[in-house]
């Protein structure tokens, strides 16, 4: 790189600009006259500079011909695009045939040569991602959701809307005043309707169906449905005391269960570490085959991005690969920290 240091203060600007991010130039490419007239600074792995035979805009040969780089990224899969919208793996659209081929390929041998819990944990997270990648489409996802209430039918929004373009003209003749007030009525009978059909169903699911039940009262929580004062026998809990008389009271019923431990360990079990006491040993390929076969195939991904359902589906070639992770966890006596 030339040295800028010594020239004009624009180019000791340049100098200390690069300096400070930490940009090196990677552009070779001469012009007609064998200079090079156009810098490509970066501070991220460039793998070549050279000239694009098909410019996207006329180009300038003798002094600046088209360029073309090829960058290495490292974006992260849970990074968002914006708030409340993201990209997400299109489950619906997957080549499963060709995921369970990749899974069944892949090259494990990386992994088990690592001794840190999570360098192991982002090894296995990128061999499973890259065949996502692979074998999986994604979608942009608004995380915002619906601003209606989950009971609000079709035509409780199409007059809901109607009812609020009447109301910005109520004022302007009696005519848009009474269609503002007939709709609000309107509206305000089938809400209720709808509500009470709703909560109707709920109750009547909620042993089929309890996942809606929580979703409908998880929505009812507010500020105001915070009780603001609280009687536990002859005290009195007021405002923010109000959490604090409830764990008193918790306490005050609650009897621990104390454990015995046998002594006696057969020489034949493994273990591994232990903690507060307790022998802990290293956990069974049968046992975790067994723990996936329980998940519920309906749950929703984490933030892994990995829904259940793939883990059962797979749970044979991911198996040997978990086992090593669980049991490199409780040899270091150290929990994941993306887990």
């Amino acid at each position: 790189m030339y040295d800028l240091g010594g020239g004009s203060v624009v180019a000791r600007r340049l100098c200390q600009f690069s300096g400070y991010y930490n940009l090196q130039l990677f552009n070779s490419v001469r012009n007609l006259n064998s200079r090079t007239l156009d810098l490509i600074l970066s501070n991220l792995p460039v793998v070549e500079v050279t000239r694009d035979s098909v410019p996207l805009v006329p180009e300038d040969l003798v002094h600046h011909p088209a360029l073309s780089m090829n960058l290495i990224v490292d974006t992260p899969h849970d990074q968002q695009m914006s708030p409340g919208i993201h990209s997400a793996y299109d489950f619906r659209r997957a080549d499963y045939f060709s995921l369970y081929e990749m899974l069944r390929d892949s090259d494990w041998s990386g992994l088990y040569q690592l001794r840190d819990v999570d360098e192991a944990v982002d090894f296995f997270y990128g061999v499973i991602h890259s065949c996502f990648d692979a074998t999986i489409p994604k979608k942009i996802i608004n995380g915002k959701g619906s601003k209606y209430p989950p009971w609000f039918t079709a035509e409780i929004i199409r007059l809901l809307k109607k009812k609020n373009r009447y109301a910005r003209k109520k004022n302007f003749s009696d005519y848009h005043k009474n269609q503002f007030l007939r709709l609000r009525r309107d509206v305000k009978a089938l809400i209720a309707v709808a509500y009470q059909t709703y909560v109707n169903c709920v109750q009547i699911n909620i042993r089929n169906n309890s996942k809606e039940f929580w979703k409908f009262a998880n929505g009812k929580h507010s500020a105001g449905d915070i009780c603001e004062k609280m009687v536990l026998d002859v005290e009195v809990f007021i405002g923010s005391e109000v959490p604090a008389g409830f764990a008193a009271f918790f306490q005050s019923v609650y009897t621990p269960i104390t454990a015995c431990y046998g002594t006696e360990v057969d020489d034949n079990f493994q273990h591994i570490g232990s903690i507060g006491g307790l022998n802990i040993s290293s956990s069974s390929e049968q046992d975790i085959l067994l723990a996936i076969k329980s998940l519920k195939p309906r749950t929703s991904p984490g933030p892994d991005g990995i829904p259940s359902f793939v883990v059962k589906g797979c749970g044979e070639l991911l198996v040997g690969p978990l086992k090593y992770l669980l049991d490199l966890s409780l040899r270091m006596s150290h929990f994941p920290s993306k887990w």
